[in-house]
């Protein structure tokens, strides 16, 4: 047989033995006298069994099985449990270590060791000294005196890991005693018990035989004795020194007994992989530190071994089991509740009160929870979260807060918050310990069920329900080959297949984190929070076997209230967050569509129905000012007003023709003022046309988030105040901001009413919103299209975060932290190898598009249709040009071939052979001639009989030339005298003005001059 890691005695030969780990036989059990860890000579014969060689320690008994050394004492020797200590390994069968009760005397010191701290045997004479009233319990006062008074039990040299000095020393102590007597004292009756003093004595003998104590520190800077567990407990770095102190012992013991059998080959110190084992199987908690109530709990009250207590196995320990008060003063029994006073394992009044997830069985951190409670409200603050040690990993103490609904936020965790806790701490320490990962690597045990609930939104979470996989006609294994994920009916799950990017990356993120989860479609019509997102299930299950549920979103979240509600996961996908929408440019800006959009525009008509109106106000005033002296406006009102108004609109159009002008000064002055105003109007009107031209030219030229500025762009609602608190996105990046219900609203003013230039929307949800309307489908007939990358705003990141998801219910349920920063964490990983993007590219639409844009270049159907106008009205002149001649001709020919009066004669018509004969081909251009001498001839004549009337023509035009220029004169003079009389009143003020600034000048010049010689008088005197 092989004596792997058989660890021996000290320097003190015969006085340690080490009881290796073997099968035997062992006889029936022996009873225990006295208390439940009291073991004696004379109940059990100790001393023969540890004195000889281990394959001599036991008899044969033929009948019974074989027993390993640590089932002969829990099984045969319970009572002397507390008198041997498991090393811990080798792993399978862990060897034990004991120190020889018989020998003389104790020695104080040997070579750095004192020996004499692990003879159980011993430890009730140490409790008797400190027993001052002889009542058989140790008060706190008694107990102090333990850490106080170092030569109370002289031969045994008490010595707890001071700071330095053998007496204790509030100032150097590593150790709290009140925090060790409340530690000490496992029925909390303020009484340290005979037992209670054993099991203590079992947990620090180590620590005293190895004169060495914790090497961890508070994180928060505190003395030891002021954090966890008030320093009283042992961590890692003393167990590495209990380890070479055990190999050493074993070396010094096996080379003196080499002849009684003992090999030195057997000695070995425990591997890595050994010392994390047995961290772990000692850490209860997870905390790296090692209490007595952790050692209680798992070498003595947990008799089988199963993490945890059954109702006999809890009356059976040293745990509370009647119904004193707790605490000193009460008058109500403690934790007996309703009017029962007493307690017993049908009872079961106390193991209720530790059984907090209500699964008939008390876990270790079940039982935490009423040791750390030290006031016995049932309640954990942050003082007693401290001491009692509950790990920074398994979330801090403000991680299982929560937010009141008034808003205060409670941070007592009670009974059903701390379930939360101990349903995380289960399924990520026991994930830790299968898949011997660290918590930082986010274990999750496979006995915790993780449901992740979604909802069918494709193209992230496809759904194919149990008919549509039996009309496929497909087996689960080639669904899942074809990418698939597959679940059996498993309870109330259906069995279902569910597909789509979402699902494969959580899928993946799960893979990579050695998860075990299941989806779960949530009914149409059902949210997947409120109803769906709750708090774990733990109290009908039990903590470790909590439900935790999750809900995997893929479409824009409203933020959530209140704020710490859910706790959700970084972005899932890396396109996610908001994104631009803007109309499909088809075609090239152009000045006409321009124009013509401005002159439909309501506002435009609005402003030329008011220009008109204003004209037609001014004609009246124009013919009313100078119908009387100017003859250029018509006297009468009905032809006077249209002058007026044809001057009116020739005027404020900048056209000016000439043939109507203002004689009268006030008609003139007023005239320069609406030229003015003329060039203001049409000055809008031209700005009005290039804005319109700029406008259509910039919504082309959008092409992200910056460009926006300046336009109406459509928001969501959910995506604004009051709905987010401080997220104006008009505000953010400059633009006219216009709320919209949903995508289909803005939809609708984008494309249809063109009201709004863009959109902004969450990528996610438009990408579902270009599925279900057919997008990507149609071509160059897609109406909107994705411009520039994905953005965010900090209201958005610290108010709504991601839009592709995981979140968890996360009032106090740190699970939910936990887990989400899983996910995190792990799709960091898929971001930078790439798989997320390899997953991504099912979300790319088969066209927006984008190669439909408008073409830049000739616009030849405008150029093929003004070609066609211009030739048809080509045709038509050219038609009506012939058409007008034939008349012409035709009359001519006529008029020759009938007969005319000529010198009078009648002179018989002409044959058309004479006509050609007479005329040839030339015979119209003969007749234009004949026509313009008949016109000169009839000149002549007029200007014989109207030449008095031309005279007198002209002298009156002359006549009212020199009105003009006289009150042109006048005017001149009047405006010379305007002016003077102005620049004499300009001089006579600028005289006065120039006068006070002199005087005031001088005035403060002397007074300058004064106060500067009193100073200087003042500087000698």
């Amino acid at each position: 047989m092989r004596w792997d890691a058989m660890l021996g005695g000290a320097a003190a030969w015969q006085r340690f033995f080490l009881i290796a780990s073997l099968f035997i036989f062992a006889t029936a059990q022996e009873g225990c006298t006295g208390g439940r860890h009291e073991c004696t000579a004379a109940g059990a014969p100790w001393s023969e069994h540890i004195t000889t060689y281990p394959p001599h320690w036991y008899r044969f008994y033929p009948g019974n099985g074989e027993l390993t050394a640590i089932e002969y004492i829990e099984q045969i020797k319970p009572c002397c449990r507390h008198c041997v200590w498991s090393v811990g390994y080798p792993l399978a069968i862990p060897a034990l270590m004991a120190i020889s009760p018989k020998q003389d005397t104790c020695a104080l010191t040997t070579d750095g060791y004192s020996l004499c701290y692990l003879d159980c045997t011993k430890w009730d004479g140490d409790f008797g000294l400190l027993d001052t009233n002889s009542d058989s319990m140790l008060n706190s006062t008694e107990m102090r005196m333990y850490f106080a008074d170092s030569q109370k039990a002289p031969a045994q040299n008490y010595k707890l890991y001071t700071g330095g000095a053998l007496q204790y020393n509030s100032d150097l102590s590593r150790l709290e005693p009140n925090v060790v007597f409340s530690s000490v004292d496992l029925n909390q009756d303020m009484m340290i018990s005979p037992d209670e003093w054993r099991v203590f004595r079992h947990f620090w003998s180590p620590t005293l035989v190895s004169r060495a104590g914790p090497g961890k520190v508070p994180e928060d800077g505190r003395p030891l004795a002021d954090g966890p567990l008030g320093g009283f407990f042992i961590d890692r770095y003393f167990m590495q020194i209990w380890f070479k102190n055990m190999v050493n012992m074993m070396l010094e013991y096996y080379i003196g007994n080499l002849e009684r059998g003992f090999r030195m080959i057997d000695v070995r110190e425990p591997v890595e992989n050994e010392k994390l084992q047995i961290l772990r199987q000692m850490d209860l908690d997870g905390s790296e530190r090692i209490s007595n109530e952790e050692s209680y709990f798992r070498i003595f009250a947990d008799k089988d071994h199963d993490g945890f207590l059954s109702p006999a196995e809890y009356y059976d320990s040293l745990y509370k089991r009647d119904c004193s008060p707790l605490l000193p003063g009460q008058t109500v029994p403690g934790d007996c509740g309703g009017s029962g006073t007493t307690d017993s394992e049908t009872e079961r009044r106390n193991f209720d009160k530790h059984d907090l997830d209500g699964n008939e069985r008390v876990s270790f951190l079940e039982r935490k929870f009423v040791a750390a409670d030290l006031n016995k409200d049932r309640k954990l603050d942050e003082d007693e979260w401290r001491v009692g040690d509950f790990p920074e990993k398994f979330g801090p103490f403000e991680g299982h807060c929560f937010i009141e609904a008034d808003g205060r936020q409670n941070c007592q965790l009670d009974q059903t918050r701390y379930n939360y806790y101990m349903s995380f701490h289960y399924c990520a320490s026991q994930g830790s310990l299968a898949y011997n990962r660290p918590i930082s690597a986010y274990p999750w045990s496979s006995a915790c069920e993780l449901i992740v609930q979604v909802e069918q939104s494709d193209p992230f979470v496809t759904v194919m329900n149990a008919n549509e996989i039996a009309e496929s006609g497909k087996t689960l294994e080639e669904l899942g080959d074809e990418g698939w994920k597959c679940w059996e009916a498993s309870g109330t799950y259906p069995r279902m297949c569910f597909n789509g990017y979402a699902i494969q990356t959580f899928d993946d993120i799960a893979q990579r984190l050695e998860w075990t989860y299941r989806p779960y479609l949530v009914p149409d019509g059902e949210l997947l929070i409120d109803k769906h997102l709750t708090a774990p299930d733990v109290v009908s299950k039990g903590a470790d076997n909590a439900v935790f549920k999750l809900a995997l979103f893929t479409s824009y979240q409203t933020p959530w209230e209140p704020p710490d509600r859910y706790w959700c996961s970084g972005a899932l996908w890396r396109e996610d967050g908001l994104v631009v929408v803007k109309r499909l440019a088809d075609t090239e800006t152009s000045i006409e569509l321009a124009i013509l959009a401005m002159v439909i525009d309501p506002s435009f008509v609005n402003f030329v129905v008011f220009c008109y109106f204003v004209v037609l106000v001014m004609g009246h005033i124009f013919w009313y000012l100078e119908s009387a002296d100017n003859e250029l406006f018509d006297k009468s009102f009905t032809k006077g007003v249209m002058d007026g108004l044809w001057f009116s609109m020739v005027t404020v159009t900048t056209v000016g023709y000439g043939d109507i002008v203002p004689i009268t000064g006030l008609g003139k002055g007023l005239t320069i003022l609406w030229m003015f105003f003329g060039i203001l109007c049409f000055g809008v009107f031209s700005g009005s046309v290039s804005d319109q031209i700029n406008t259509s030219a910039a919504e082309n030229a959008i092409t992200g988030v910056s460009d926006l500025s300046t336009f109406r762009v459509g928001v969501l609602r959910r995506l604004a105040e009051p709905v987010v608190q401080g997220m104006n996105l008009g505000s953010d990046f400059n633009f006219d901001q216009v709320l919209c219900a949903d995508i289909a609203e803005c939809e609708t003013k984008l494309v249809k009413d063109k009201s709004i230039s863009a959109m902004i929307v969450p990528h996610s949800d438009i990408l579902k919103h270009f599925i279900d309307t057919g997008h990507g489908t149609k071509g160059c007939k897609e109406k909107m299209k994705v411009v520039g990358g994905n953005f965010s705003t900090d209201a958005t990141a610290k108010w709504t975060g991601a839009t592709v998801k995981m979140c968890s219910y996360s009032q106090s349920v740190y699970a939910a932290r936990y887990l989400a920063d899983a996910v995190s964490f792990t799709m960091n990983e898929l971001l930078e190898d790439g798989t997320a993007d390899r997953l991504a590219a099912q979300l790319e639409p088969d066209g927006d598009g984008d190669d439909c844009g408008p073409s830049g270049g000739w616009n030849i159907r405008l150029i093929i249709a003004t070609c066609c106008v211009v030739f048809f009205y080509f045709c038509l002149v050219e038609l009506m040009r012939w058409y007008r001649k034939y008349l012409v001709n035709k009359r001519v020919t006529e008029n020759l071939r009938s007969s005319v009066a000529y010198g009078g004669e009648d002179r018989p018509a002409l044959s058309p052979e004479r006509l050609e004969d007479k005329y040839g081909r030339r015979w119209l251009a003969k007749t234009r001639l004949a026509k313009l001498k008949r016109a000169r001839d009839k000149m002549l004549k007029v200007r014989e009989i109207g030449a008095h009337d031309h005279i007198m023509h002209m002298v009156k035009r002359l006549r009212n030339m020199y009105m003009q220029q006289a009150q042109e004169i006048r005017n001149i003079n009047h405006d010379t005298r305007t002016a003077r009389e102005r620049v004499s009143r300009l001089m006579t003020f600028m005289s006065i003005v120039g006068t006070l600034l002199v005087v005031t000048l001088f005035s403060v010049t002397i007074a300058m001059m004064v106060v500067w010689a009193r100073l200087v008088r003042l500087t000698y005197l």
